[in-house]
């Protein structure tokens, strides 16, 4: 099957997107999509020609994701063929001239759907009250596992779901650290995490651990996500197209499948708390526990602005910088992190 026009998946999105949320339609890129597209049908040649342009280059990344989308949400497959609709297709060649990586800019990503995610398995770290479960994991670019642990606890009823971050950059190994104390805390006192269910990521770029930000492609997994302003003014590199990295893949993947309540991300230096969706109250609370700063993410292609995009409440944790400890930023911040972890 070719995909030769948007609205056949904007039918099926809608159809899909009702029958996994009770809640009304969460901001998608279909629906982003359309309004972009009616915008600019109503935009003239002539004096507002540059308008047109900015919107065309807009709507030609758009397009692209839409396909991302309709791929996650089994809408299209492997197999399909992204092919612009012909109101759009001189753009697509436009944006693939004017890019700085026009050479590498792929038009057909490859679909979440072919990641490496298998049900969970049986082991467990120990047998204590608070359990971990190691999970099948994804691969990185280089094809090394971005190990994936589940912790639960006996009565798990009524709880929430956390998918938790650790090194999205690789300097950044902080991230790590505080996730490895989490979860020894965790196996010593399930009450770390109340009744609520967290997915742990420790390391999602092991190819770059301890060597640099980005990922072996030399794309910031943090500016690669699939949001509607993807590529704006990038300090860096956003990757070739949106999602183009399977460590972006995979956490999209494990959204889909996990269906997180909440996403926490760690990073370093900021010392601040910033959030996105439907968590300001969460993240001044944490805040206010942890003596930092709190405000609104919105950075361009962003897990974050991913988040918020689809209706998932966000914090990104700003760690202190490498001069300070694993263990100590965890003995100033431990109150912070139970409180989003168990409530």
């Amino acid at each position: 099957m070719k995909i030769k026009n948007e609205i056949k998946l904007f039918n099926c999105l809608n159809v899909n997107q009702k029958a996994r949320h009770s809640s009304k339609p969460q901001l998608n890129f279909s629906n982003q999509l359309k309004q972009d597209k009616l915008e600019l049908s109503t935009i003239a040649f002539g004096a507002k020609q540059k308008s047109r342009n900015d919107l065309q280059s807009k709507l030609a990344m758009l397009s692209t994701a839409l396909f991302l989308e309709a791929s996650l949400y089994g809408c299209a497959n492997k197999t399909d063929k992204y092919e612009p609709s012909l109101d759009n297709r001189n753009n697509v060649e436009q944006v693939q001239q004017n890019s700085a990586y026009a050479e590498s800019v792929d038009l057909q990503p490859e679909a979440p759907e072919t990641l490496n995610i298998k049900p969970i398995s049986t082991n467990k770290l120990n047998n204590s009250n608070g359990q971990i479960q190691v999970l099948n994991s994804g691969t990185s670019v280089n094809g090394k596992e971005i190990k994936t642990y589940l912790a639960t606890n006996a009565n798990t009823q009524g709880g929430k779901k956390i998918l938790l971050i650790g090194t999205m950059h690789g300097l950044e190994t902080k991230g790590k650290g505080i996730i490895d104390i989490i979860m020894q805390e965790h196996q010593k006192d399930e009450a770390i995490i109340g009744k609520n269910t967290v997915m742990i990521v420790p390391v999602l770029n092991p190819d770059s651990f301890k060597t640099a930000r980005t990922n072996a492609h030399d794309v910031d997994l943090n500016r690669n996500f699939p949001t509607s302003n993807w590529g704006q003014n990038a300090k860096y590199n956003p990757g070739p197209s949106p999602a183009s990295e399977p460590e972006t893949q995979y956490v999209m993947k494990l959204m889909q499948e996990f269906k997180p309540d909440l996403v926490i991300s760690l990073h370093t230096p900021q010392n601040i708390v910033y959030y996105m969706g439907d968590a300001k109250q969460l993240a001044e609370e944490t805040g206010k526990l942890m003596h930092y700063p709190v405000a609104m993410e919105g950075t361009p292609g962003s897990m974050g602005t991913y988040a918020g995009e689809v209706g998932t409440k966000y914090l990104n944790i700003e760690l202190p910088s490498s001069a300070t400890t694993p263990q100590q930023a965890w003995s100033n911040l431990k109150d912070g992190f139970v409180h989003i972890l168990s409530d």
